[in-house]
């Protein structure tokens, strides 16, 4: 099975597993679909930030607990609180590629 399927596995079964619970905090006008949207995309960033070696692994640790905690703010709060979280480990990650970019340019000169 290829890592694409895993992925689409794997957040297939956070969305049934999302809809299937009680929204808690959230209104009953807001749905979760863009917190599964986002974790989708993370989970895709976390994946190829990995398999590209360019995060430390214990970044890449630390963001998918991260998005653990981002998965039950948005069964237990407003939507907006968790989309938040995502977008912090969004930029953690972002930035420690960017650090590692720079660092790789600055040994080749």
């Amino acid at each position: 099975m290829s890592k694409t399927h895993i992925r689409f596995w794997v957040g297939g079964l956070f969305a049934t597993m999302l809809a299937g619970l009680p929204t808690g905090g959230a209104d009953a006008d807001e749905t979760i679909l863009p917190c599964i949207q986002r974790d989708l995309q993370l989970v895709t960033l976390v994946e190829e930030s990995g398999a590209a070696n360019v995060v430390r692994g214990q970044i890449l640790a630390d963001a998918v607990l991260a998005m653990v905690d981002a998965r039950k703010l948005c069964l237990e709060r407003p939507v907006g609180e968790s989309l938040a979280q995502y977008d912090r480990i969004t930029h953690q990650i972002m930035n420690a590629g960017a650090q590692a970019d720079e660092g790789l340019r600055s040994a080749q000169n």
